[in-house]
C-alpha cells in the first residue's frame, strides 16, 4: 500500500468498505419477533448495493460498469432472500425468483399477509380474555354470582336454586389446558390464501391444473367411439340436404378416380390452410377416415365441423399430386366442389397463370 498514490487510496478503501457492508447485510436475519420490517431491510440492502456499484465502477466504461452491476445484483438478491423470515424465505426459494425487484415485491406482499393473519389470531385471543370479568355471571348450581356452573367446587346438594346433582361432588377438578399451536408454525397457502397447508399441497391448485390440462388435451387425446367408425361416402350422404350460397370465385379443374364426377372444380383460397371437399363430390365407395375431426370458424356465426379426412391422388393439368382433404357436408357455403388451401399450393410449388386460364 505504500506504493499506491494518495489519489487511489481513498477509492480502494471505499470499495473495501462497501463490500464489507454488503457481506454484513447478507448475514442479517429478520426474526419472527423483530421490530424491523422487510421494507426497511430491503431499502438498506438496495442502498448498500447501489453504493457498492458506484464505488466499483468509478472510471470504468459503460459496458464494464453494467457487467459489474449485474454481478453484484445477484448477490443483493441472495442477501434479500437469506435475510427474510423463514416463511418468506421458503416462498422466495420456491418461486425461484430471478431478479432483485421480484424478490422484494413478493417478500413485502407476503409480509403484509402474515401481519394480517397474526392480527386476526391476536384479536381472537383478546376476545377470549373478555370473560375474565365474571361479576355479572350467575352459576346455575350454587345460585351465586361470579362463577360458571362448570367452575363450581362445592357440594351440589347445598345448592338451593336447582335440583341438579353433580356426580363428581367434592372432586378436585383440574383445569383443562387447551394447547394452542404456535402461530409461526401455522401453514399458509399463497395460492388459495387459506391456512393449514402449503401451496404444493393445495387441492384447489391441483384441481385447476388438472382441469386446464384436460381441457387443452381433450382434442388430441379424443378416443374414437363406435359411432365414429369409418364409413363410406354413400353411408354419410344419407339424410343430408345440400344448401348452396351463390357467389363466384376463381377455380381450377381437377380429376381423380375418387371424385364423382371424375372432373370437379376446386376454388383457390389463399387465406385457408386446409383443403376442403364436399361429400357429394366423392365416389360412394370412398372410405372416409373418421378419426380426425376439425372445427372451422370464421365463415359465419356458427362453427362448421368436418366429417373427417380422406387422402387421394388427383390430376392437375396431367400432373398427379397426393392431397389430403377435410370432408364437409354439402351445406358448406361454396358454389363449387371444394377449396384448395395455401399449404397445398406452397408444398407443390403451384404457379397460377390467369392469362392461360
Amino acid at each position: 500500500m505504500e506504493n499506491v498514490s494518495e489519489t487511489i487510496k481513498p477509492m480502494i478503501f471505499k470499495r473495501m468498505e462497501k463490500l464489507f457492508k454488503l457481506y454484513a447485510i447478507a448475514q442479517f436475519r429478520i426474526g419472527p419477533h423483530s421490530k424491523h420490517t422487510f421494507d426497511s431491510f430491503a431499502s438498506r440492502t438496495e442502498k448498500c448495493y447501489h453504493d457498492l456499484v458506484s464505488a466499483l465502477t468509478v472510471g470504468l466504461n459503460k459496458n464494464d460498469a453494467a457487467a459489474i452491476a449485474n454481478t453484484h445484483k445477484s448477490g443483493a438478491r441472495n442477501a434479500i432472500i437469506n435475510g427474510a423470515q423463514t416463511a418468506i424465505r421458503s416462498l422466495l426459494r420456491a418461486r425461484n425468483v430471478s431478479t432483485l425487484e421480484e424478490a422484494i415485491t413478493l417478500a413485502i406482499e407476503e409480509e403484509v399477509d402474515i401481519k394480517n393473519l397474526n392480527g386476526r389470531f391476536n384479536s381472537n385471543k383478546s376476545n377470549g380474555k373478555g370473560n375474565a370479568n365474571k361479576k355479572n355471571i350467575k352459576c346455575d348450581k350454587c345460585g351465586k354470582m361470579g362463577n360458571y356452573a362448570n367452575e363450581f367446587r362445592g357440594n351440589a346438594s347445598t345448592s338451593g336454586s336447582t335440583g341438579f346433582r353433580n356426580p363428581i361432588n367434592n372432586r378436585d377438578e383440574k383445569p383443562v389446558v387447551v394447547k394452542k399451536e404456535y402461530q409461526g408454525q401455522v401453514k399458509f397457502c399463497t395460492y388459495c390464501r387459506k391456512n393449514n397447508h402449503n401451496i404444493k399441497d393445495c387441492r384447489k391448485r391441483r384441481y385447476n391444473e388438472e382441469k386446464r390440462n384436460a381441457s387443452s388435451n381433450e382434442e388430441e387425446h379424443e378416443t374414437p367411439t363406435i359411432s365414429q367408425s369409418n364409413r363410406t361416402a354413400n353411408e354419410i350422404k344419407q339424410n343430408h340436404v345440400r344448401v348452396v350460397t351463390n357467389f363466384e370465385e376463381e377455380h381450377i379443374i381437377c380429376s381423380s378416380h375418387n371424385f364423382d364426377p371424375q372432373y370437379i372444380k376446386l376454388l383457390i383460397d389463399s387465406g385457408a390452410e386446409m383443403n376442403l371437399i364436399e361429400l357429394s363430390a366423392l365416389n360412394g365407395q370412398v372410405v372416409v377416415n373418421e378419426c380426425e375431426k376439425r372445427t372451422i370458424k370464421g365463415i359465419n356465426e356458427t362453427p362448421i365441423f368436418t366429417i373427417r379426412t380422406i387422402i387421394t391422388t388427383m390430376q392437375i393439368n396431367g400432373v398427379g399430386v397426393l392431397v389430403k382433404f377435410d370432408v364437409v357436408f354439402d351445406d358448406f357455403p361454396i358454389n363449387e366442389s371444394g377449396i384448395i388451401g395455401r399449404n397445398f399450393l406452397k408444398q407443390n410449388k403451384v404457379i397460377m397463370d390467369y392469362n392461360q386460364n
